[in-house]
């Protein structure tokens, strides 16, 4: 029988994201996604996107693959193909779960702490 590793929750995690690149914007970090529309392209120029994504993105994301998505926009909805991979969590990305993590722990403690001090009252202590 196989025991399971213990996760431990404050490492960094390798996480699946939408394959793209960050720019700037108005003084903000915007990410944009890769997506392709296959309408009007041909076989070959289709081959060679997939390509040239591939080898855009191979050095910051692993097992890259097609994800179908519907995109609602005035038009109506439409289908779009997203290119999905996994990754390491940035920086911000890391700080923010651990401070979800830490937030989520101290909640918990003052529950079971208000808990406990009701059942002190209740049974004594």
């Amino acid at each position: 029988m196989r025991v399971a590793k213990k996760v431990d929750e404050m490492e960094r995690k390798e996480i699946t994201a939408a394959v793209g690149y960050e720019t700037e914007s108005f003084r903000r970090t915007v990410f944009i996604e890769e997506e392709m529309r296959w309408d009007g392209y041909t076989l070959d120029e289709i081959v060679a996107e997939v390509e040239r994504i591939r080898a855009e993105y191979s050095d910051r994301f692993s097992n890259i693959r097609l994800d179908k998505d519907y995109v609602r926009d005035y038009d109506g909805e439409r289908t779009v193909w997203k290119f999905i991979g996994n990754r390491m969590e940035t920086d911000a990305e890391y700080a923010a779960r651990v401070n979800t993590i830490n937030q989520r722990k101290a909640e918990q403690e003052a529950r079971d702490r208000a808990e406990f001090e009701r059942l002190k009252a209740k049974f004594g202590g």
